[in-house]
């Protein structure tokens, strides 16, 4: 089976997608599509599309053989959230398994910033605040335990973008009043997993963080100041669509036993049909 023209790309196996989420710095954004597949595999060894293609159903193995031939197709760069989606809409493969595709837009969560002060009373009640916003953001518990976002990351994220707003507006005192904001995206990720046995579709899933901090004053100088976290999470499922991957698979199986009527009996060859 070809590899599809994706042989050097990362496919990220069972416990290695939060690879993706620890170990950068909470302040660089990030737009990642990533391969990923929910089994296990050989560690430090590169896997293959073979590896993944290995022990499935024929149906499985053209489904996603032909979603990356289309893939290939996609430069890296071009790889956004609306641009795959639109590649999985049309391609032929495939077909969607939820009559709606999940979009979660939670609340955004605020908090006053002397609650992101490390090691005092109010640290494990934020701790738990941003996690519980995370699970309200993605409901799914196997895409939560997959990507292993951490309140901490957020936290920290959050500290650092309230110091920049602090320091542009250094210690001058501002006699009238005033509102000063900061923003950024802190992560935005589109995963598409690949089938296996127990997960027999394709999962794609697209996860975007923004933070801001914002502070205000009112006439008498007093400042508030103020954080938060707002998200987007989406989600699709893909499983094959049968009366074309029946069609592909009736074509192969015909052109095998041609070719074996052609080398063991020298059967007539110009009934051979197309392979696609």
């Amino acid at each position: 089976m070809p590899e599809a023209g994706l042989q050097n790309e990362k496919i990220y196996g069972r416990g290695e997608v939060n690879q993706l989420f620890v170990d950068r710095p909470p302040d660089e954004t990030r737009v990642i599509f990533a391969l990923a597949s929910s089994r296990n595999f050989r560690p430090g060894e590169q896997t293959r599309l073979t590896d993944i293609l290995e022990g499935l159903n024929d149906k499985l193995v053209v489904m996603i053989n032909g979603t990356m031939q289309h893939l290939r197709r996609l430069a890296p760069s071009k790889r956004t959230w609306e641009n795959v989606v639109a590649l999985m809409t049309a391609n032929e493969f495939v077909e969607p398994m939820d009559d709606v595709p999940i979009a979660h837009y939670p609340d955004e969560l605020t908090m006053k910033v002397d609650e992101l002060t490390v090691a005092t009373p109010k640290t494990r009640g934020i701790i738990n605040k941003v996690g519980l916003f995370i699970a309200r953001l993605i409901a799914d518990e196997d895409v939560r335990n997959e990507t292993g976002i951490q309140s901490e990351y957020l936290i920290g994220a959050l500290a650092k973008i309230v110091k920049e707003v602090q320091e542009k507006l250094g210690a001058r005192r501002i006699f009238q009043p005033m509102t000063k904001e900061s923003s950024k995206t802190v992560m935005e990720v589109g995963i598409l997993r690949y089938p296996d046995f127990e997960h027999p579709f394709f999962k794609l899933y697209h996860i975007k963080l923004d933070i801001r901090a914002c502070v205000s004053q009112n006439v008498v100088s007093v400042r508030d100041w103020r954080a938060g976290i707002k998200g987007e999470y989406h989600a699709c499922r893909y499983k094959p669509r049968d009366e074309i991957i029946d069609g592909v698979l009736a074509s192969i199986r015909a052109d095998l036993i041609q070719g074996a009527r052609e080398s063991l009996l020298g059967g007539d060859s110009t009934s051979t049909p197309s392979l696609m």
